[in-house]
């Protein structure tokens, strides 16, 4: 099961709960990737919680997870750092989505696994495992 809360005061408190793309509320699917991508577009903060997810499920849900709160960093101008070597920011004659697709590309790239370790008004740490 995927929990995503969401802080901000309209929706404070809010959980919404999924079992893979089905939504324990309504019983309908949701696209993980449009989910939340509409926390994004309404510039609210969002937290999900893999602990009780199956494998699936974080392999579903996490790397849209991963590539929006890359976005949503990028936006805000937070620097962006990948396994400690590999920074970006978004400078003013650079474009957002090329970007971060250097950024998502330098990820899959990699063999190991990723966890986001930080991700604060400094900026969004990605760590990778062997």
């Amino acid at each position: 099961m995927i929990k995503v809360e969401c802080p901000e005061e309209i929706l404070a408190g809010k959980v919404a709960l999924f079992n893979e793309i089905i939504s324990l509320e309504n019983n309908q699917p949701v696209d993980p990737g449009e989910f939340l991508l509409s926390f994004l577009k309404n510039g609210w903060r969002w937290e999900v919680d893999y602990s009780e997810a199956t494998q699936e499920e974080i392999l579903l849900w996490y790397r849209y997870d991963c590539a929006i709160r890359v976005i949503r960093a990028l936006r805000e101008g937070r620097e962006v750092v990948f396994r400690r070597e590999q920074k970006w920011s978004l400078g003013e004659s650079q474009n957002l989505k090329d970007v971060a697709q250097e950024i998502e590309d330098a990820i899959v790239a990699w063999e190991g696994g990723v966890s986001i370790s930080r991700d604060d008004e400094i900026g969004l740490v990605i760590s990778a495992r062997e």
